[in-house]
């Protein structure tokens, strides 16, 4: 299918063995659906995010349902996230984990990268994955419009933008040490590729040691921190002066779905499919990005409407 194809990769001769994806064959409208269309070519939307993971390892009590008090759980969301899309395997996915050595792997010749430093390897990855799947993303699109257009539906529908703000792909790169680095890869030129570069920050109180433990707030951790430090002082209109830290508030609570309300029906059909703690986490984080990079998307696509002179 084509959409293996865009998974497979390309490997162009005398390089280092290296990943990097393979953009699809644009697929043809056909020249009476396009009529039907008024000419106008159907768009995609497409949000590409570039985090890094930070949070903490919560001490959570699970909910007592005899009223004892339950034994204490650790709860680690980062951790969760990560296992998750490690064990994912090679099968397409919303969330990438992006190794600095692998990003070295393209600043060489056969890119015309030699000689810089992996940021600029950063950036080339990202624009080969931005223009690959946007392009699977539209192709997408089309097919559905072609399939609905031969089955009788009027011009199909041209509405691509979801309801509720999307993030199609979120890499996650290893946290910057210093605030040097977050400079070298803001000097990188990310903000051609990347809608939003963000710390992605998992907040909340963990049970202390005390009998019986306390809930007590955990105190920022040092990537988010790091961050705040590094745009503040950042030049304006940099990459940097840009970025941001996303939190995800009350981070703890995720650990125990959330209790079912006496109102819900009892009937199976009726019953709200359970969720992992992992899954929780996850969507948490998603809809987090998703509100910010949609925020920006919609006041960069105002800045540069005809008619707005800064």
């Amino acid at each position: 299918s084509s959409g293996a194809r865009l998974w497979r990769g390309v490997m162009p001769p005398k390089k280092q063995d290296v990943y990097l994806p393979e953009v699809e064959d644009e697929v043809d409208l056909p020249e009476d659906l396009l009529n039907s269309l008024g000419g106008k070519l159907p768009t995609t939307s497409f949000c590409l995010v570039l985090g890094h993971l930070s949070g903490h390892n919560f001490r959570v009590q699970p909910p007592s349902e005899d009223g004892e008090a339950s034994p204490l759980q650790d709860f680690d969301p980062c951790a969760l996230i990560l296992n998750q899309v490690k064990q994912s395997g090679d099968a397409p996915k919303s969330i990438v984990l992006l190794d600095k050595e692998e990003l070295g792997g393209y600043c060489q010749e056969a890119y015309g990268l030699q000689d810089q430093p992996i940021w600029a390897g950063l950036k080339f990855r990202l624009e080969k994955e931005r223009a690959a799947r946007q392009r699977a993303k539209s192709n997408a699109l089309r097919r559905k419009l072609i399939a609905d257009f031969e089955e009788g539906a009027e011009g199909g529908d041209l509405a691509t933008s979801p309801a509720q703000p999307e993030v199609d792909v979120l890499f996650l790169l290893d946290a910057p040490e210093a605030i040097s680095e977050l400079q070298a890869i803001s000097d990188a030129g990310l903000s051609e590729v990347v809608d939003l570069w963000s710390s992605i920050y998992f907040a909340g109180k963990s049970m202390d040691e005390s009998e019986p433990p306390v809930q007590v707030e955990c105190a920022t951790a040092e990537v988010p921190e790091l961050f705040y430090q590094a745009i503040s002082s950042a030049a304006m209109k940099t990459d940097l002066a840009n970025c941001t830290v996303c939190t995800v508030a009350e981070s703890h609570e995720l650990a125990f779905a959330v209790p079912k309300s006496s109102a819900v029906s009892e009937s199976p059909e009726a019953q709200v499919p359970e969720t992992t703690p992992t899954e929780r986490a996850m969507a948490a984080m998603m809809e987090v990005l998703a509100q910010e990079a949609s925020s920006r998307m919609r006041f960069q696509a105002w800045l540069e409407a005809p008619g707005n002179v800064f």
